[in-house]
């Protein structure tokens, strides 16, 4: 039992991997009436609203905080995506569309927030936050594919989206998968980052991997890019004197 907050009940929203809940509990408010409020719980009640008025709907397992703000503008408030750190700071994302209300759904353990935009009337677009930065994710289909992404409902750690969307005028489910090689991958100027679709993309076949992105190649691969290649990770344990009976190791 989470108890309750102001005589109302708390209502549990999200729970990430250590059991940590996101929530919200109604108040009321003299002057302005009922109002939701948005808690964190940890073993107690932590306000999350602040002077600011930000309202989760997403937690991960960093317990980071997926929501949105309401923004007074010159044309009215406004609903505006953002995002929570644990120490308590609050970040908003420009909107796409300044008439645009954004509303959060999930965000994964990278930090990559999906939700759903409403610029007005019936009109729903699927966006994706990461780096900062918001993007449509009807954008980032392949041209001609006939798919308009309404909502963006989760997001898993390897970037799949799930959601749903208008294809022959019919709303259907979508499973988006990102591409693992983009043109930026293209080492011979086709516009293709995986020349043989073998998973490797071709920077990483020419050039090597940056595994770590600190500018050094750890791992040349030394292949030809339009020839399938399978590569086979071995790991195995060195043993020495203090480790190992009749000292030996295992190396291949």
């Amino acid at each position: 039992d989470l108890g309750a907050l102001f005589g109302e009940p708390f209502a549990g929203r999200r729970i990430n991997a250590f059991g940590f809940v996101l929530g919200d509990a109604n108040r009321f408010v003299a002057g302005v009436g009922v109002q939701s409020f948005s808690y964190f719980y940890n073993g107690s009640f932590v306000p999350l609203s602040g002077s600011v008025g930000f309202f989760g709907t997403a937690l991960n397992d960093a317990d980071q905080i997926a929501g949105f703000i309401r923004q007074q503008t010159a044309f009215g408030i406004f609903v505006r995506a953002a995002l929570r750190q644990p120490n308590g700071t609050i970040q908003t994302f420009a909107p796409l569309n300044f008439s645009g209300n954004y509303t959060p759904n999930a965000i994964n353990n990278l930090g990559q927030i999906v939700g759903t935009e409403f610029p007005g009337g019936a009109v729903r677009n699927a966006f994706i936050i990461e780096n900062g930065a918001m993007t449509y994710l009807n954008s980032l289909l392949p041209a001609g594919s006939g798919w308009l992404l309404r909502n963006a409902n989760d997001i898993n750690d390897r970037g799949e989206i799930v959601g749903s969307g208008r294809i022959n005028n019919e709303e259907h489910a979508f499973l988006l998968t990102p591409l693992i090689c983009t043109a930026a991958e293209d080492t011979d100027g086709d516009g293709n980052g995986d020349n043989d679709e073998d998973a490797l993309c071709d920077s990483w076949e020419k050039n090597g991997v940056d595994g770590d992105g600190d500018g050094t190649i750890d791992l040349f691969l030394g292949t030809n890019i339009n020839r399938k290649d399978l590569f086979v990770e071995i790991d195995y344990m060195l043993c020495g004197p203090a480790n190992c009976f009749n000292v030996h190791n295992h190396a291949p």
